[in-house]
């Protein structure tokens, strides 16, 4: 039957549905219905219902019951028509973290199955067992469209300042996601309280990531959060001034770190090639006189490539050397930087004066 369903045969699905017991079951735990509301079949799914109504609670080995496979995959049709069967399975939840359909529903931004449900449900459950209303859902995984939908729905605005487990409102986790266009849809909600706390004390302008610092969004939403609370004007000040010195302080790790490995690479480069051109210089080409008078000369000494070789030899292996001198100095000059960076901590921490820090950089 669940193979009959999974390829839309009507046929062969009602001719094994006649028969009293037949089985129903595919594999992980998955049934004819969910079949029904994968393909977006409302008949058989109809059928289903009408004959074996309690497929529809069935859970699957994601914990998922064929309610949640069509809320998740939008399948509004056949929604419909389960819960004008069974009204009650608005009210179906997940037995191992409580995720009701709305949420479900949000997770993919279904607005139309949302629509549904309430229609059928006006008092469906919002909230999972972690405090995760759908509004948090929607907000968490970019779903615009849903968040508007439910600010706009008198069944679900009240959810704009439900805290979760961690006391944090939809507002607190649109920050977190540096997503502008959610959060300038909540803060123009009339009802938002942009003072809500979570359980350490943190307002949402306290959840800008610094890690979206160096983006438009997080200037923008630092904007909305100020012109939304005035009175919050020194803490967002303060934590924009604590971002732009992490910036600064990442990219001068990163510049030390890449200018390091480019002075190491270019000093084993250079070595190398001052190796090669002072050796060059000893095993010339066409080998050393032994006639009466120019003992010891290059045989090869008046030829023009032979001199322009010397020269080119000569200026390779200074150059060379130059280079890997620098190289070392640099390298020496990121030490000494180091050094006076412990050196000032050290002394800030210990509160000692530069005269007994010079001590112990002397010992």
């Amino acid at each position: 039957m669940f193979i009959a369903v999974m390829r839309n045969y009507t046929d062969v699905f009602r001719k094994l549905l006649e028969i009293p017991g037949s089985a129903h079951v595919g594999s992980c735990g998955y049934n004819a219905l969910y079949a029904a509301v994968r393909n977006g079949n409302p008949v058989i799914a109809k059928e289903l219902m009408e004959t074996r109504p309690w497929l529809a609670r069935e859970e699957n080995k994601h914990n998922n019951t064929p309610m949640h496979l069509a809320a998740l995959r939008g399948k509004t049709d056949v929604l419909r028509v389960l819960l004008q069967h069974d009204w009650s399975l608005g009210y179906a939840v997940r037995s191992d973290d409580g995720t009701p359909l709305l949420n479900s529903a949000a997770f993919r931004g279904n607005v139309g199955v949302a629509r549904e449900l309430l229609d059928h449900c006006s008092d469906a459950p919002c909230c999972d067992s972690t405090g995760w209303t759908c509004l948090h859902t929607a907000v968490h995984h970019g779903q615009a469209e849903f968040v508007a939908f439910i600010l706009e729905s008198p069944y679900l605005r009240k959810l704009i300042n439900m805290r979760d487990c961690d006391g944090k409102t939809a507002l607190h986790r649109a920050v977190q996601k540096c997503d502008t266009k959610i959060v300038a849809v909540l803060l123009s909600h009339r009802d938002i309280d942009v003072t809500v706390e979570d359980k350490v004390a943190y307002s949402a302008g306290w959840e800008l990531d610094t890690a979206y610092a160096k983006t438009l969004n997080w200037n923008e939403v630092s904007m909305l959060l100020l012109e939304a609370d005035p009175q919050n004007a020194t803490s967002l000040y303060n934590l924009h001034k604590q971002a732009k010195q992490q910036l600064i302080d990442s990219a001068r790790k990163d510049a030390k770190s890449e200018t390091q490995l480019y002075t190491g690479n270019t000093s084993l480069v250079a070595t190398l090639i001052a190796t090669i051109t002072f050796a060059a210089a000893f095993t010339l080409p066409g080998g050393y006189s032994n006639d009466a008078g120019s003992e010891g000369r290059p045989v090869m000494a008046k030829k023009i490539a032979f001199q322009s070789f010397m020269i080119a030899d000569t200026l390779a292996m200074y150059s060379s050397l130059a280079v890997a001198f620098i190289c070392i100095k640099v390298v020496y000059f990121f030490l000494d930087v180091d050094v006076m960076s412990l050196a000032l901590e050290y002394r800030v921490k210990h509160k000692l004066s530069t005269l007994d820090i010079k001590r112990i950089l002397m010992n």
